[in-house]
């Protein structure tokens, strides 16, 4: 036998071997990259699901209701993203297989083929649908009301469940009136979620009263907001650490989330600044025409473009 230009000796069952070299290596498994809009409707092309028609109103169904946002040309699943597909995948696990809606695109071609039954297949379909919204109706917990997050109250040990309100997700305690204790809450790569202890929102002093500036998660993105509360209802938008281009201006770019769900960028002294980008800023200097930073447009293919030159930087952005 011969591997890699060596030749190796006769071996047989209980000889014994000298160790030549011993390397260690360090390996760390990696999640799967992000989908971009790209590769998200490459992959409904690769299962089946939907057709070339409903590609791009699946993708902007998803981020217009807010369960997906763009970062850096991938798609990021938001919060209440996470929360509606955890609920939906329980009660409905057939309907939300991927392959149940190819599976419904192949009885639709044999339909309009004349190889099978519609009023067949629509009735198997409705009477399985009817029975899991029943189930649904029954078992299903409501955002409202709370979802257990398996997390204990710091002040009372009770179930830490996960609601939605006007501000979005947060944590609250399932005593509630009873004990009153909220907050704020991450992520770690695997799901899990954590508590965020409210010297971890610290954000710097509110320029109004002195106080903590705090980070908050409010229905159009995150925002800062004063400690003091309802004493002092200063809030700010976190900005990006990229500059407002108009001259003179000594605002910087701030994400913002429109009342239909659509994401932009604009100047942190708006109205008096009017800047506004559509498309997410990065910050690289334009190497055509030296602007402080370039954008991302997204669509089937994200591309890396000038925002004042308008010249294209590359052929796709990568997720």
């Amino acid at each position: 036998m011969e591997e890699e230009g060596f030749d190796l000796p006769a071996l047989k069952e209980g000889d014994s071997l000298l160790l030549a070299n011993l390397v260690s290596r360090q390996h760390f498994t990696k999640p799967p990259a992000r989908y971009t809009e790209a590769t998200l409707i490459r992959t409904l092309e690769e299962k089946g699901i939907g057709r070339p028609s409903t590609y791009a109103q699946i993708v902007s169904t998803i981020k217009e209701r807010g369960y997906v946002e763009s970062v850096s040309g991938t798609l990021r699943p938001t919060e209440l993203g996470l929360l509606v597909n955890e609920l939906l995948v329980k009660a409905f696990p057939e309907l939300m297989d991927p392959g149940f809606t190819a599976r419904m695109e192949a009885f639709l071609d044999e339909i309009a083929e004349g190889r099978a039954e519609r009023r067949e297949i629509l009735r198997k379909f409705y009477e399985d649908l009817l029975r899991d919204l029943e189930a649904a109706e029954n078992e299903m917990v409501s955002l409202k009301a709370g979802v257990p997050s398996g997390l204990k109250c710091p002040e009372c040990g009770a179930e830490m469940l996960l609601r939605v309100g006007r501000a979005g997700p947060f944590l609250a305690c399932s005593r509630y009136p009873d004990c009153r204790v909220t907050g704020d809450y991450e992520r770690d790569e695997a799901g899990q979620i954590r508590l965020l202890k409210k010297e971890e929102d610290l954000r710097g002093t509110c320029p109004a009263c002195g106080g903590p500036l705090v980070l908050r998660r409010g229905r159009f993105g995150e925002f800062l907001a004063c400690g003091n509360y309802p004493e002092c209802r200063y809030t700010r938008p976190v900005g990006l650490g990229i500059a407002c281009p108009r001259e003179g201006c000594e605002g910087e770019i701030v994400k913002r989330r429109s009342r239909r769900g659509r994401t932009y960028y604009t100047c942190s002294r708006a109205p008096d600044c009017d800047f506004v980008l559509w498309d997410e800023p990065i910050a690289e200097e334009c190497p055509y025409c030296g602007a402080p930073f370039v954008a991302v447009k997204g669509g089937r293919k994200p591309r890396k473009y000038c925002p004042f030159c308008r010249k294209g930087l590359e052929a796709e952005t990568e997720g």
